[in-house]
């Protein structure tokens, strides 16, 4: 299980993103939501969409969930 968050700040791209809570690109505390205790990324995204209409992966947390 990992902590993860959702950026309440939509990015010009029109998505949120979600963050592991380890993430270096994790925004300031009053800009994110928190997901909860997940057991995958993919759980987390549909933990994000029941909140906003787009949601996406952070890149730099993508890259170290495929690389995981």
């Amino acid at each position: 299980m990992a902590e993860f968050y959702i950026e309440t700040n939509e990015k010009e791209s029109g998505f949120h993103l979600v963050h592991f809570a380890g993430c270096s690109s994790l925004p300031a505390k009053d800009e994110i939501r928190y997901l909860g205790s997940i057991a995958s990324f993919d759980s987390a995204k549909t933990e994000g969409e029941k909140i906003y209409r787009h949601v996406n992966a952070c890149t730099e947390c993508a890259s170290k969930y495929a690389s995981a």
